[in-house]
């Protein structure tokens, strides 16, 4: 976290989402419903900044696979796990965090916003079933569990490939109102002419001053 310049010690202040986060999660407690009911686990793997959270309920029956023990390790890439997603579009995201950063974290907002939703109806649900069989509402639970979470597994991936095509080589590819890529207009697979953002003034100086007597144009 520390280094040195001119033996003058400067620290980099741990963020508060690090990029070396395993998974971390919000627990609720809901007391005006059934015990068995009442917990709910908004679960996320990677970095809290760039990762979205899922609904898992702690009466579920069944871990979703996307985040099930033994899918994939720290050694071993799997392309089922959540874990490993979020980190392929969380490192593309790292490199253009202004706007990569800020379009996942729409994505995220989006995402949560539904589910926050969804869960009042979903609780519902699961009560009047609990009444007539505890057995019955905890297998609606974990049904639900495993489909959001396979859901948003499909969504990410198509996430993580949008990014990959948008924001490829540097630059950022153009779109219509509808999302869609433009394209050249002569060919349905060419692109049109896409925005190349460039380096701010201070990134500029801050090359001139490093290098600036190699580049500078005679």
């Amino acid at each position: 976290m520390e280094f040195k310049v001119d033996s003058l010690t400067y620290l980099n202040e741990r963020a508060i989402a690090t990029q070396q986060t395993g998974w971390w999660y919000v627990a609720q407690c809901r007391s005006w419903l059934p015990r068995d009911l009442g917990g709910l686990f908004w679960f996320g793997v990677d970095d809290a900044g760039t990762s979205p959270l899922m609904p898992i309920y702690s009466a579920s029956l069944e871990v979703p696979e996307c985040v099930r023990e033994h899918n994939g390790s720290m050694l071993e890439y799997s392309p089922t796990s959540m874990f490993w997603l979020n980190n392929r579009i969380a490192q593309f995201a790292y490199l253009r965090y202004d706007a990569i950063g800020a379009e996942v974290r729409s994505m995220i907002d989006k995402h949560e916003q539904e589910r926050l939703r969804e869960i009042f109806y979903v609780d519902q649900k699961a009560a009047e079933l609990y009444r007539i069989n505890p057995t019955t509402a905890r297998e609606y639970l974990t049904d639900y569990s495993l489909r959001t979470a396979a859901a948003l597994f499909e969504r990410w991936k198509k996430l993580d490939t949008y990014l990959l095509v948008k924001y490829m080589d540097g630059n950022t590819k153009k779109q219509e109102e509808d999302g869609s890529f433009k394209n050249n207009g002569h060919r349905q697979d060419m692109p049109a002419s896409p925005e190349w953002g460039g380096y701010n003034q201070k990134w500029k100086e801050a090359v001139v001053k490093d290098h600036g007597d190699v580049l500078r144009v005679p």
